[in-house]
């Protein structure tokens, strides 16, 4: 019987430490960098190019978009595994910057895209900023695959740019 209480204990503090680290928010924040020999409105292109995101970018299976590539333009990105979720432009730069944010259930994701010019390119910086009061949760299930994919893609995405633009998007 001893035992068997003290098993029990010992789950309900697990669980109640558990409980409270996700209840206190810790918002996220990763970036990764890479430079590339095109210019900043190659890669620009292939932003706009949303078909090809998926030949580039291992975290998107697609994107439509309702509108054009401009702020307050809404849309969706699913994932590769299926799952949808919904996004806005909130700020967009041509040939600089862009900002698409995506709202989850106690939490907001924004997804920060950066060009600077270089003398022989560019650097494409990504960020992704993770806030809200279940921003810890979703970095428990999501940080290390953005981890480990946000250079992927970035690698991916130089290594277009430098060879052109894309073909004429669909």
């Amino acid at each position: 019987m001893h035992r068997k209480m003290t098993r029990l204990i010992t789950l309900s503090v697990v669980i109640i430490l558990l409980i409270a680290s996700l209840l206190v928010q810790r918002n996220w924040h990763l970036e990764a960098s890479e430079n590339t020999g095109g210019s900043t409105e190659t890669v620009w292109a292939w932003y706009q190019a949303t078909s090809r995101a998926p030949t580039w970018d291992p975290l998107v299976g697609k994107i439509t978009l309702n509108g054009p590539f401009a702020v307050g333009t809404t849309g969706t990105n699913t994932a590769p595994n299926g799952l949808n979720f919904p996004m806005i432009f909130t700020e967009v730069t041509p040939a600089k910057s862009y900002t698409e944010v995506t709202t989850l259930f106690g939490a907001k994701m924004s997804f920060v895209h950066k060009l600077v010019a270089q003398e022989n390119g560019c650097t494409i910086t990504h960020q992704v900023f993770c806030t809200g009061l279940l921003s810890s949760w979703y970095g428990l299930f999501l940080k290390k695959e953005y981890r480990a994919k946000f250079p992927v893609a970035l690698a991916n995405l130089a290594a277009l740019a430098g060879r052109g633009r894309p073909v004429q998007d669909e």
